[in-house]
Order: structure tokens, then sequence, then C-alpha cells
């Protein structure tokens, strides 16, 4: 459980008890943006800082950090959402920066067991990138893709969406089948690369 005392809404901070300890949790909500605090950066937070006092309970992680993606957009209605910048950054990225973003996902995301964030970055690359498939990337991102799910399997029993669901327009690309065999187990991996890389995919 997960206990909230002290909010920034508009900037989607918190300040968050979990286990006896206490998080001064901010975006992009990674374990390296946590910070553990002291008792008095609550109170200094709420009285010098524009925080406000909070006292609810979240389950995990990823209903908190909804919660509060929620209250930065009430806060920004005018701003794009984190989707809309991920599929405009992704529609003019180049191979660098394709390059960049898969390794992120193999030496960091991965070692560090983020794999809801490693599986949406490479779902919207995959959906969104003209480029990947063009330079031959898509069979890297298919095997990370693939890594992600069977490891996010072996420590979930709710496994990933069917593909299908999580990239829809990418099966206009490359049909369901060829998005499917990604989530097989991960020493099928190079039949499919294979099949990604047949041409009129």
């Amino acid at each position: 459980m997960l206990e909230v005392l002290a909010l920034a809404p508009a900037d989607g901070w918190a300040y968050v008890r979990r286990d006896g300890v206490l998080l001064l949790v901010r975006p992009p909500y990674h374990n390296d943006t946590s910070l553990p605090v002291d008792e008095s950066a609550v109170e200094a937070a709420v009285t010098k800082h524009g925080f406000v006092a909070a006292d609810g309970e979240f389950a995990d992680w990823p209903e908190l950090i909804a919660h509060l993606r929620v209250l930065v957009a009430e806060a920004h209605p005018d701003l794009p959402s984190a989707e809309e910048i991920g599929q405009a950054y992704w529609e003019v990225a180049d191979e660098e920066d394709l390059g960049h973003a898969l390794d992120h996902v193999e030496q960091e995301l991965l070692p560090g067991r983020e794999y809801d964030h490693a599986i949406r970055l490479l779902a919207a690359m995959v959906e969104h990138s003209p480029v990947l498939a063009e330079s031959g990337m898509i069979r890297r991102a298919a095997r990370l893709l693939t890594q992600a799910s069977q490891e996010h399997r072996a420590g979930r029993a709710d496994l990933m969406a069917p593909a299908g669901t999580m990239v829809p327009r990418a099966v206009k690309h490359y049909t369901l089948d060829k998005l499917t065999v990604w989530q097989h187990d991960y020493g099928q991996m190079e039949s499919a690369s294979a099949a990604l890389s047949r041409p009129n995919v």
C-alpha cells in the first residue's frame, strides 16, 4: 500500500510513504527519480513550496502514477498528452534516435525491471516510426519487445495485452500474425525476425 501525504498536482510530484519509507515521487516516474526524504520535507513542501496536504492510499505504483498523470492533465488542459508528444517524436525520429532508444531499453529499462515502461516505449516506436522498418531495426525492436514481454510474464500473471491491441496501427503494416509472434518464447525470436524482414511486410 502506498500512502500519499502531499501533492503538487500541476507538476505530478508527490510525497509517498511505502513500507515505512518516505519518498518524493516525480516525473518521469522511473526508479531513479524517487528520492528518499525525511518527515520534515513534507511539512516544508506544504508550508513553503506550494504542495497540498493529502491522505490518499493506492494499491500499487501503476495506480498512483495514473492518478498523478490525471492531475497533471487536469491542471494543463491545453497541453498535448504524453501519448501525443510521443507519437510526434517517433514520427520524426531518425536512425540515431531509434538506436539510442533501443539502447536505453536494453541497457537500462530491462536490467532495471521496468518492463511496463519498456513495452510502452517499444510499442509506440513500432506504431509510429516510419524509419524503424526502413532501417531494419524492427528486428531488434521485436526481440526487445519479446524479451520485455517474457520477463514481464515471469513476474506477473496479467501479461501485456495482445499485440494487435497494443499496437493497432502497426497491424496495418506488419499483419497481426507477424505482431503476435513477438509474444512467443524468446527462443523463437530468430524466426520472427526473419518473417518481419521479408519483402512486402
